[in-house]
């Protein structure tokens, strides 16, 4: 299981790689980066992260 800190690093960069990827969906893009936080959420030390952002 990734921490926190790897998570939030990567969703610039996967957001990046959806907003610029042949198969643009926006749509599609929104729901996975939503579902993403919401399972980031779930793991522990979230909060310490969640202030330091």
């Amino acid at each position: 299981m990734l921490s926190p800190k790897v998570w939030f690093t990567a969703f610039p960069i996967q957001f990046f790689a959806y907003s610029h990827s042949v198969i643009y969906d926006p749509p599609l893009m929104l729901t996975h980066y939503l579902v993403m936080m919401i399972a980031t959420a779930l793991l522990p030390g979230f909060k310490g992260v969640a202030t330091a952002r």
